[in-house]
């Protein structure tokens, strides 16, 4: 696998603590259900762990069929949440390709497939874009595969959401494996100015969620599955995006190295959306 070197300030800690202050956390219903408490208790406590490795998968339906199919595997380490990713997208046509993400700051950078080459200038290798306006702008244009790519792109967005959003409806789950403790719940994301930062720690645009949770012994997060509706145009099928990501080797993070800047086309939207709209077909 290919990997990438990245720190984002999205995901920094001090940022979610503000954030999730600000929508009043998902801790206000935890003092009259056990199971919720420590539920939220696992989840901050993954949240600040400094370094785990991810794989996560995603399926987008649009009218009850499958219409995108992602996988993901890399990891993030440090106060910072650094992360690399080799995303591997198979579309409709079906096309498969295989990208390479990371973000730096609130820089994404994503690696120019050979298909794409002769449209940079020589020893360019990367294009990159603002990952906040990204975010935003595919939020405002609805495409599911595309947000889906998004989300990918940061490992521990799914720690966040959960960390970010308002639980409710905690019960045990099972499945889980010897030694793992299972949830199940309701999330809900907060709206309005409280919920505006979302974008920005790769949280899709969903309102509701049904969550499964496994905890390991060691109180840590190890598997989070996500079910939830997305934006949807007027008169267009309805969108779901189903997202589980498996997180292990808590602490222990290091696969990283440098983006060279001499390889980066800077600040791209355009030929972004061309590597995008390549790879997703």
């Amino acid at each position: 696998m290919s990997h990438l070197h990245g720190v984002s300030s999205a995901t920094a800690l001090l940022a979610v603590g503000i954030l999730a202050a600000a929508c009043g956390g998902a801790t206000a219903a935890a003092g009259t259900n056990p199971l919720q408490a420590k539920l939220e208790k696992a989840v901050a406590t993954s949240v600040a762990t400094p370094a785990a490795e991810a794989s996560l998968s995603e399926t987008v339906t649009s009218g009850g069929a499958t219409t995108m199919a992602l996988t993901a595997t890399g990891g993030f380490s440090g106060v910072g949440k650094q992360y690399v990713n080799n995303v591997a997208l198979q579309a409709t046509t079906p096309v498969k390709q295989s990208l390479q993400m990371a973000v730096v700051g609130s820089t994404l950078y994503v690696a120019v497939p050979p298909s794409l080459q002769s449209l940079v200038p020589s020893g360019i290798h990367y294009v990159s874009v603002s990952y906040s306006k990204m975010l935003a702008a595919l939020e405002q244009s609805g495409n599911a595969g595309e947000i889906a790519a998004g989300v990918v792109a940061q490992p521990a967005s799914l720690l966040s959401m959960l960390k970010l959003g308002q639980l409710s409806s905690v019960a045990r789950a099972t499945g889980a494996p010897s030694g793992a403790q299972g949830y199940s719940a309701s999330l809900a994301l907060p709206t309005g100015k409280a919920g505006a930062g979302l974008a920005a720690e790769g949280i899709p645009p969903v309102k509701t969620a049904k969550i499964d949770v496994w905890v390991g012994s060691d109180g840590l997060v190890n598997r989070v599955s996500i079910d939830a509706a997305l934006p949807a145009a007027a008169g267009a099928p309805k969108q779901s995006l189903a997202v589980t990501a498996l997180y292990s080797g808590g602490g222990n993070y290091s696969q990283f190295v440098t983006i060279p800047p001499s390889q980066v086309l800077p600040e791209s939207p355009s030929m972004l959306a061309s590597v995008l709209g390549t790879a997703l077909g």
